[in-house]
């Protein structure tokens, strides 16, 4: 991508590239929202080819990049009909073979804080990090860097597996029940019997 005289310009590798859905990883930083902003009023995105917009909440994000991430979704989708979509790593439970066990996967959440009002909000108090590190068993370090991998890239390849599967629905991921299914002692004979890998 290069600017010239206050414009970008899109070089591909190869012609059939510029037909292919455009996805804008939009981190919440200036940097990402002047990259949009630009992309948007320079015609750049087509809802039409299937370009969207995907933010992925870590939930230790600081206020004002709520209010900047909620700002730029409002502008993309009423001005220029982009979608943009918020998501957040999550775990499910699921069954294999008699024994109940945690996947990793995402959830799409709204541009509002999660509450018991608003239980498909976003998480903002660090949440989405514990649920990652619950299921690791381990914390992230320079030689296990697993918040990247997870919170943003798995997550987010999921999220557009999904999303450029073209079907109208999601299968539901996991159970029903009120409640875990999963007792302590079948997390800690796994978690032993792993070597303290969880995933």
């Amino acid at each position: 991508m290069e600017k010239h005289r206050g414009r970008l310009n899109l070089e591909y590798d190869s012609a059939e590239h510029e037909s292919l859905p455009h996805v804008v990883k939009f981190s919440g930083g200036r940097s990402s929202g002047m990259l949009l902003l630009l992309l948007l009023e320079q015609g750049l995105l087509d809802r039409k080819r299937g370009d969207v917009v995907v933010f992925n909440n870590t939930s230790a994000e600081h206020p004002a990049t709520y209010d900047f991430v909620r700002t730029c979704c409002e502008c993309a989708e009423s001005q220029y009909g982009i979608p943009f979509f918020w998501i957040e790593y999550a775990t499910y439970e699921d069954a294999r073979r008699g024994e109940w066990f945690r996947r990793s996967g995402y959830r799409l959440v709204n541009e509002k804080p999660c509450d018991e009002s608003n239980p498909a909000g976003y998480r903002w108090r660090g949440e989405v990090f514990e649920e990652l590190v619950s299921l690791q068993g381990f914390l992230p370090s320079r030689h296990t860097r697993i918040c990247t991998a997870h919170l943003k890239l798995r997550a987010t390849n999921e999220f557009l597996a999904d999303w450029f599967a073209g079907k109208d629905t999601i299968e539901w991921r996991g159970h029903y029940y009120p409640e875990s299914q999963m007792t302590d002692d079948v997390v800690v004979a796994r978690h032993r019997r792993s070597r303290g890998m969880m995933d």
